[in-house]
């Protein structure tokens, strides 16, 4: 029960993904997944070291990174999890690389832009409600917001409290993306309710995700939120189109669909990347 147990959390924790099939029309150059995981399983420090600024070359927006390298890398991890190939903390150093990878890239790209002028709208806070806080799909929603050009508070240490009511009464958001790694871990329409009562703006949306969420949507699809997301791109790509007056929350019978153009692959307003 107890090995059934962790291969569960390890399986979730580096799949929380998607389990879609990748796109392999978009490839990012000189380096394909397998290679990428064999410098990581080794720890091959002077490959790894070139993994952003390879990126940043090729003008790889986060969007494809994760497609084409960070979903195919997590799902073949899990699967040498699965195998007794691995064991359980080089999963997480490696989940943890690739996080810093993300982070990474995200602010070298926005290095190179044009200071956005803040947007009311794009005010979003992350939380989580307890269990794994570290898990690769938190920090690629992180990622993806502020690739964006959304104003990101909170993180993976906030979690339904004291602080995260009063920085909902004071922080003029008009969204709050929860992480959900248990299904235990709190009511999800208890929290949806006690979320708007105490936001300081009444049109408040509420995003909910995470492994849990991942796992069995159908669950909290009934649970109040305005948004039930498979992965951190569906947060993002919903969260837009609630923004231009769309609705959120469903996705159609066509799967999944990729964000919108000017969300992950905008140009810089100074024209470099």
């Amino acid at each position: 029960m107890l090995e059934k147990a962790i291969k569960r959390h390890v399986v979730a924790q580096v799949r929380d993904g998607g389990g879609n099939g990748v796109d392999r029309s978009d490839q990012v150059p000189g380096m394909e997944p397998d290679m990428l995981l064999d410098a990581l399983l080794v720890s091959d420090q002077a490959f790894l070291d070139t993994v952003v600024p390879s990126l940043i070359d090729n003008a790889v927006s986060l969007h494809t990174f994760y497609r084409v390298i960070v979903r195919p890398v997590a799902a073949r991890l899990g699967d040498l999890w699965c195998e007794d190939e691995i064991n359980f903390v080089k999963v997480e150093i490696i989940s943890m690389r690739l996080r810093l990878m993300c982070n990474q890239l995200v602010a070298r790209r926005m290095a190179g832009r044009t200071p956005w002028l803040e947007d009311e709208r794009r005010r979003v806070l992350l939380a989580h409600t307890g269990g794994d806080r570290h898990t690769l799909g938190f920090s690629m929603a992180e990622a993806f917001f502020q690739d964006a050009g959304w104003h990101v508070a909170g993180g993976s240490d906030l979690e339904p409290g004291a602080e995260y009511y009063e920085a909902l009464r004071h922080g003029h958001f008009s969204l709050v993306a929860l992480a959900f790694s248990r299904d235990d871990a709190c009511d999800p329409t208890e929290l949806a309710v006690r979320t708007r009562m105490a936001s300081s703006n009444q049109h408040l949306k509420i995003c909910y995700g995470g492994v849990a969420v991942s796992a069995n949507p159908d669950r909290y699809r009934v649970a109040g939120a305005d948004i039930v997301a498979v992965d951190a791109p569906d947060a993002l790509r919903q969260a837009e189109i609630m923004l231009l007056g769309g609705r959120g929350g469903s996705r159609d019978a066509r799967g999944p669909m990729e964000p919108l153009a000017s969300v992950s692959d905008h140009e810089p307003l100074d024209g470099h990347e």
